[in-house]
């Protein structure tokens, strides 16, 4: 549709207060599984939280206008 983005975003979230050490070790086999830095910089890149909190708002709108109910 004419002056409309759909953004994929990948990424891999976890609750608030989610100890260190397991923060570190997800970061450690992430970067493993990936094998490669720069894969890995785009995964883990500045503005995440900025990007998802962006996409939430806007596709909230859209079920919004289009009447979307969760079952």
């Amino acid at each position: 549709m004419p002056g409309f983005d759909a953004t994929l975003t990948c990424g891999l979230l976890a609750p608030a207060g989610t100890p260190r050490a397991i923060v570190d070790r997800l970061n450690k086999e992430l970067r493993a599984a990936l094998g490669n830095n720069a894969r890995a910089d785009l995964v883990a890149g500045e503005g995440r939280a900025a990007v998802i909190d962006r996409e939430e708002s806007k596709w909230s709108a859209v079920i919004r206008a289009a009447g979307i109910e969760a079952r």
